[in-house]
């Protein structure tokens, strides 16, 4: 009897060895890792928060939706049109290689952007209305400007001459509740 259940075993073990090899060659295998670092990822976050959040991993992305409904969607290099980031005017220049983007904050990293490209960018943020309580400074090694468009949104511009790196950051304030 218990030899007859070692060998159903084996041969169950054998079958699903079988089973996973064949479907590693379907694309099945990246989705099954996919599935188990979501889950993985999930687990930690809502761990961590003591909620009840999903994350979905979508190529170079990852969207993280909490138990109350906001978003964030980390990763891409594609800029954002949604959530906080479309509050920004779009920056045509350079390469994008990194955002993170929800409903209340969104930050832009760029990269291959030439000095006259930022000071471009800085005047758009101005005709798109980021004029109040304005702050900028510059040296040799860097530019930066910070402005509001009214109580709820505010933007952040650095430029790195030296590394020809541009960071972009938006704010919005949700109404106190």
């Amino acid at each position: 009897m218990r030899r007859e259940y070692i060998l159903k075993r084996i041969v169950a073990i054998v079958l699903v060895t079988l089973l996973l090899l064949s479907l590693a060659g379907c694309g099945i295998k990246e989705k099954i890792e996919q599935k188990v670092g979501e889950a993985i990822t999930e687990g930690v976050i809502n761990g961590a928060a003591g909620g009840d959040g999903k994350v979905d991993i979508n190529g170079s992305q990852v969207t993280i939706t909490g138990s109350d409904g906001a978003t964030a969607v980390i990763g891409g290099t594609e800029w954002p049109s949604n959530q906080a980031g479309k509050i920004l005017p779009k920056f045509g220049k350079g390469k994008i290689e990194s955002v993170i983007n929800s409903d209340e904050s969104c930050w832009i990293q760029i990269e291959e952007v030439e000095a006259g490209d930022y000071d471009s960018y800085r005047k758009d943020l101005e005709a798109a209305g980021f004029t109040q309580n304005t702050f900028e400074s510059a040296d040799e090694t860097s530019k930066m400007y910070t402005a509001s468009k009214d109580e709820k949104t505010s933007v952040s511009i650095t430029y790195s001459i030296t590394d020809k790196t541009m960071i972009v950051m938006a704010g919005i304030k949700k109404d106190a509740e």
